[in-house]
């Protein structure tokens, strides 16, 4: 059994917190060898779990350049997460 060191807790726990990657990515950034352990750590420390998103429907879009200039900056690990939380506050600030 290979132990986990401290400063791999700390970087699980920062970058799950980070929501900018996903469990498998965390593993092989940490060199954390399974995802159970990951969510062992994060129940340990009573960080709750993500979100589940339910998708009901999936469009396709055309960019133009300057559009994916922008997104290539953003460099969001979800990006039809990003665009449902954008139109979504655009909502907000709409009523």
């Amino acid at each position: 059994m290979r132990l986990i060191t401290l400063e791999q807790v700390e970087e699980v726990v920062r970058l799950y917190r980070s929501e900018k990657y996903t469990i498998k990515q965390i593993c092989k950034m940490t060199g954390v060898l399974s995802e159970q352990t990951i969510y062992r750590i994060l129940r340990e420390r009573n960080i709750p779990k993500r979100e589940i998103r339910i998708i009901t429907k999936k469009i396709s879009i055309s960019l133009d350049h300057e559009t994916e200039l922008i997104l290539d900056k953003i460099k969001a690990k979800n990006l039809s997460k990003y665009i449902c939380d954008i139109i979504k506050k655009q909502e907000l600030l709409t009523k």
